[in-house]
């Protein structure tokens, strides 16, 4: 019989240890929480905020550097040009090209005025008059701005060369600068000549004027000017204006996150969001002094000292992080200013997550415990210590002597009458341990087996190049790859894993060119989850990703989410457009080559069935272009091939098509033209091709076309005969001298005659095959010395 003793309850001590447990981890959570917050931010502030500058700067320079290379190209350009050119023709072209107006100033001739195609000029006239060096140079550069300006302009604004005669030739698109200048105009004390001088730039360095305000465009330019010597002395300069307006809209945009500005390397505003009337009002160049803002000043100082193209750290009076990069060109800094006190804010808003994660997540834990504990521990204690109690009743059993008062105090005294029964069953316990040993090492080793599985897995998966997202039945992702992370431009570390796809899409929409098809698309996939979706994502830097989202269930064929495949299909887009590009353009001079000329010819006559209409074709090829791939070599004929396809480019109008066939030979294709416009450009291409000069190996040469002209219907009712009478009547025109256009005229065809001469060519191979030739008479022709043997004989 066990003897009666006052108990104490273990589990109400337990569950008091429990609860300052509980109370002990939030503080510690919140404590440790709010320090790896501050590392962390301290550590990751200063990655961001310089990544984020340095990605702007890169995006800002490149226009930048790219003007500084085309300036130093073009002077070269001009003066290989101006060594080799020949100084009478490029004169005596002069007087064709440009006339004295009444006001003085010297412009292009009214007939050659073209602002789409050609520079304009003005130009002041000496008192000792125009040399002959001012002239060889309008002349110079005039044609090679004609010929290069349009393919730069874009990217840039304008090409143009100042002369130190007081002159400007200018090529912007569609604009005339010469027509628009009076007799005031002067460019003598323009930045671009001033910075020009031998005096302020005896190294002749490439150079950037400040930025200024053109009204006549209505946008913010800079200009990048090359010095030009020429002969010994200084001649003017070579430039491009630059687009700026674009940089300094993207500091005036909201960023939640800081200040974005442009700064020069003297202190001057270039950009910034809060001052942008201000510097208008300066002119572009607002000067720090002007301002009396202490931070701006600091960090003007940060930069001055920083001594690196690029930096981050804190203001000196430390409440704000700023992160600098240098745009090299203009030599300017791209600046982001964060506030301290909105990181610190951010912090905060931490610190309360982190203790709201705390209570919402330990409170419920820690309740489960306790109610665990109670059934766990409690219950069985109270059923095991009544059992001892009732089994003990009638036995002498030997005590244990356990000092305890609580309910294993009783379990002590209860063990005691349970000694020899127990000593009975160790050997059933021991065959079941045994037993039980076993089907743990088989679920370890099975255990072990799985998480190699899901290692590989997790392994292919994070080595694929396709991005993975898989979504669970709520909507939320529980697990994506790196790839996926890479092609959506989130920051290393940032995981996606936990958010609903409302977030994700919340936070990646700024790359997409169309983000409300894509949240149609979501919401298609949430009324029919169960099925396979596809979409084709376009994002805004060229990239097109190729979307697929597959329903997974689990082994009872439950639907329990979706798997996103996400693929990056821009470089196979790419290579298809290449590939048709390739198919359809001739490698050489970049114009459609026969494949599409045909293409074309067929398309024409498939939509005359259906809307009659009338077109002209024009063949022709270069005279004698075979001596000169026999004489200089296939590279000069090359470089004639493709002089001649930019030189006709010009003169062929929007609508019309030229192609290169083959060789030498081109054609044009105009519908909707009449025969008399066919003759028109006929006649100028005939005349453009002889009187462009062409240098060959210190040769000018200069070449002739032979053209032929058929027209739809006149001439032909289908491709095949509007083709070959084209070709007909080019060969006409080279039959009748060559330097000449012909329109075709059935009576001058030779192709019959040329057709039945290669009839009687097979009839005649065909009798010599089968022995149909009877011989009737054989005359005997004589050498002249044996014939006169023969007479005197």
């Amino acid at each position: 019989m066990l003897h009666a003793r006052s108990r104490t309850s273990l589990i109400h001590r337990l569950s008091l240890s429990i609860w300052g447990l509980f109370l002990a981890l939030l503080l510690l959570l919140c404590a440790f929480g709010y320090l790896a917050m501050r590392v962390i931010t301290d550590r990751v502030v200063p990655v961001v905020a310089q990544r984020s500058v340095d990605l702007r700067a890169k995006a800002s320079e490149g226009q930048f550097l790219q003007a500084e290379r085309s300036v130093q190209r073009l002077q070269r350009e001009l003066l290989w040009r101006l060594d080799h050119a020949d100084r009478q023709a490029a004169l005596a072209r002069f007087d064709t090209l440009f006339a004295r107006s009444p006001d003085g100033l010297w412009r292009l001739q009214p007939g050659q005025v073209d602002p789409e195609r050609a520079p304009t000029l003005y130009l002041h006239q000496p008192p000792q008059g125009l040399d002959a060096s001012a002239r060889m140079r309008a002349v110079v550069a005039y044609d090679l701005l004609r010929e290069q300006g349009p393919a730069l302009v874009p990217p840039f604004f304008s090409v143009y060369m100042d002369f130190v005669e007081d002159g400007l030739m200018v090529y912007a698109h569609g604009m005339d600068w010469g027509s628009n200048a009076d007799a005031s105009a002067t460019n003598a004390g323009y930045p671009t000549m001033r910075g020009s001088d031998p005096r302020r730039n005896p190294q002749r360095k490439v150079f950037w004027t400040p930025v200024y305000l053109d009204r006549q465009a209505d946008t913010w330019m800079v200009s990048v000017i090359k010095p030009l010597d020429w002969q010994g002395r200084w001649v003017g300069t070579l430039g491009h204006d630059v687009l700026v307006q674009s940089l300094i809209d993207r500091t005036t945009t909201n960023d939640s996150a800081g200040v974005q500005l442009v700064m020069a390397a003297d202190g001057a505003l270039i950009a910034h969001p809060q001052f942008s009337r201000r510097i208008a009002a300066a002119d572009g160049q607002l000067q720090l002094s002007a301002l009396d803002d202490p931070l701006l000043a600091q960090v003007h100082g940060m930069i001055a000292y920083g001594r690196g193209d690029h930096g981050v750290g804190r203001s000196p009076d430390g409440s704000h992080w700023v992160a600098w990069s240098k745009i090299h060109g203009p030599g300017w800094y791209q600046v982001f200013l964060l506030p301290q006190a909105r990181v610190d804010r951010v912090l905060m808003w931490g610190l309360l997550a982190v203790s709201s994660f705390g209570i919402l997540g330990l409170l419920p834990a820690m309740w489960l415990l306790r109610r665990r504990v109670g059934l766990l521990f409690a219950v069985p204690l109270t059923r095991l210590t009544q059992a001892v109690d009732e089994l003990s009743q009638g036995r002498e059993p030997r005590p244990i002597a356990m000092q305890g008062n609580d309910e294993l105090g009783h379990l002590a005294d209860a063990f005691d009458d349970m000694v020899e029964e127990l000593v009975q069953q160790r050997a059933l316990q021991f065959a079941h341990a045994q037993a039980l040993q076993t089907e743990i090492d088989e679920r370890r080793q099975f255990m072990t087996r799985l998480e190699e599985e899901r290692a590989r897995l997790l392994a292919l998966l994070g080595a694929m190049n396709l991005g993975i997202l898989f979504v669970g039945h709520e909507n939320r992702a529980t697990y994506c790859n790196a790839a996926f992370l890479a092609m959506w431009d989130f920051p290393e570390g940032t995981s996606v894993v936990g958010k609903t796809t409302g977030q994700w899409l919340d936070a990646s929409q700024r790359l997409m060119i169309d983000p409300q098809e894509f949240r149609r698309h979501m919401d298609e996939a949430t009324v029919s989850p169960e099925l396979h979706k596809r979409l084709e994502i376009r994002l805004h830097d060229g990239r097109i990703v190729m979307h697929d989202a597959y329903p997974v269930r689990d082994a009872q064929e439950h639907f329990i989410g979706r798997l996103w495949v996400q693929e990056d299909v821009t470089h196979e887009r790419q290579t298809a457009e290449q590939l048709v590009r390739l198919a359809q353009h001739d490698p050489l001079t970049s114009l459609y080559n026969r494949r599409r000329f045909e293409d074309e010819l067929a398309r024409f006559f498939h939509a005359a069935e259906r809307i009659p209409s009338q077109a002209a074709l024009l063949f022709f090829d270069l005279d004698e272009f075979k001596y000169i791939n026999d004489t200089f070599g296939h590279r000069a004929g090359d470089s004639v091939l493709n002089r001649m396809a930019v030189e006709i480019r010009t003169l062929v109008r929007s609508g019309e098509t030229l192609f290169r066939l083959g060789g030498d030979e081109f054609a044009v294709l105009m519908p909707h033209a009449s025969l008399d416009d066919a003759q028109h450009l006929a006649e100028r291409i005939v005349l453009r091709i002889a009187q462009t000069p062409l240098c060959l190996h210190e040769h000018t040469v200069r070449l002739t076309t032979s053209l032929g002209i058929a027209h739809f219907p006149a001439h032909a009712d289908n491709a095949e005969d509007l083709v070959a009478h084209a070709d007909a009547a080019m060969y006409q025109a080279k039959h009748t001298g060559k330097n000449r256009w012909n329109v075709y005229r059935p009576d001058r065809d030779s192709s019959r005659e040329m057709a039945t001469r290669l009839a009687w060519n097979d009839r005649i191979a065909h009798a010599l095959e089968n022995g149909l030739l009877r011989l009737h008479f054989q005359g005997v022709h004589l050498p002249p010395t044996a014939a006169w043997r023969t007479w005197k004989r």
